[in-house]
């Protein structure tokens, strides 16, 4: 795979700027990806490892928020970009 596989490089560390690996695409159409839950994304992350004061982006922020207050339903398509 080359870097156009993956889009531009961007200073944009939102969400709405991914490009998803072609290997996480469900079957069936091409454009849809599995939608996951947003807590989900924690998992495995090292305490005190998240972006922190002014690198924190929208989708940390959403997350935080998230775990706060024990929204535990919330996908991630439900995030706003």
């Amino acid at each position: 795979m080359s870097k156009q596989d993956y889009g531009p490089i961007v200073a944009n560390k939102s969400a709405s700027s991914w490009v998803p690996a072609p290997s996480i695409f469900t079957g069936g159409a091409g454009n849809l990806m599995a939608d996951v839950p947003l807590l989900r994304l924690r998992h495995g992350l090292a305490k005190g490892s998240a972006p922190q004061g002014q690198h924190r982006g929208h989708l940390t922020i959403a997350i935080e928020h998230a775990h706060a207050n024990k929204h535990w339903g919330v996908m991630l398509s439900q995030v706003d970009a």
